[in-house]
């Protein structure tokens, strides 16, 4: 398996090249007024309980709730020491542990 991992410059850098590309804007990183804010959605499990109170098992496994599960919106700032981290599994011919192809 091979790890890549993006510090927060890079992947604005990416981001910027990407909505220059796409959107032919062309944004100073000086004019942000603050960090990017990412936004994603955190899951509340609940689990099904028998009459005595013990979590109910299918196979050992828990049996989940989806009628009282929710997901919950939450957010987070982007900011200078955050990075982004993808696990490429050493599977792909293409890639080889050094990185290259």
């Amino acid at each position: 398996m091979m790890q890549l991992r993006l510090n927060q410059n890079e992947v604005m850098e990416a981001l910027f090249d990407y909505i220059n590309k796409s959107y032919k804007l062309d944004i100073d990183e000086s004019r942000l007024e603050d960090f990017p804010v990412i936004e994603f959605q955190e899951r509340n499990t609940v689990y099904l309980k028998n009459k005595n109170g013990s979590y109910k098992r299918k196979k050992k496994t828990l049996v989940v709730d989806r009628e009282n599960s929710t997901c919950e919106t939450k957010h987070i700032q982007f900011n200078w020491d955050a990075t982004v981290e993808f696990y490429i599994s050493s599977e792909n011919p293409e890639i080889s542990e050094e990185g290259g192809e």
